[in-house]
């Protein structure tokens, strides 16, 4: 399993929740907080290179980038790379793991834009990893504030105890 994305995939690869070794001793980390979409080609083209065919690939990335970039610049860019993912990785399942809401976007003039825009890129998204055979983890959990820490962003231990068992699940 490869696991590409921002934050809260970086911080649940220090946590206890998937360090296991039945859990972890097949999964290749690519993840750093604050990462934007951009770093995720790079990143994919190593683990491309290794020739591994994992038999997932789990992608949580994108809020990063809600409040630098405009809705169809985003879209058109992840939309690319997901395929670009199924082209070179056909027997691998792809997880696309929906942006999570914030309870505080630090770099937005308009907050509730910013969420507007997060469900809508979802959507599409979503819809796509599904006609291209992927899975969706929607986090249905994550509208809730009492699963955050105090910056609003990050998950508290039982958003990311949600998350990792939401995450699991979906590769089962």
């Amino acid at each position: 399993m490869w696991c590409i994305g921002s934050s809260y995939l970086a911080r649940l690869r220090k946590s206890e929740l998937l360090t296991s070794p039945q859990r972890s001793r097949n999964c290749i980390w690519a993840a750093r907080g604050g990462m934007k979409w951009e770093e995720m080609r790079p990143r994919l083209d190593s683990l491309i290179a290794t020739g591994e065919n994992p038999q997932y690939i789990l992608i949580h990335l994108g809020s990063n980038d809600l409040c630098s970039m405009a809705s169809k610049e985003l879209y058109d860019m992840m939309n690319r790379d997901l395929l670009y993912i199924r082209l070179r990785r056909p027997a691998s399942t792809l997880i696309w793991s929906v942006m999570l809401p914030r309870h505080q976007w630090r770099d937005a003039v308009n907050p509730a834009a910013i969420e507007v825009k997060r469900k809508k890129l979802n959507r599409r998204l979503a819809r796509l990893v599904v006609n291209i055979g992927g899975r969706v983890v929607q986090h249905k959990w994550a509208e809730l504030t009492q699963h955050y820490l105090s910056d609003g962003v990050h998950l508290n231990n039982a958003g990311m105890a949600h998350f990792a068992n939401e995450l699991l699940k979906v590769c089962q």
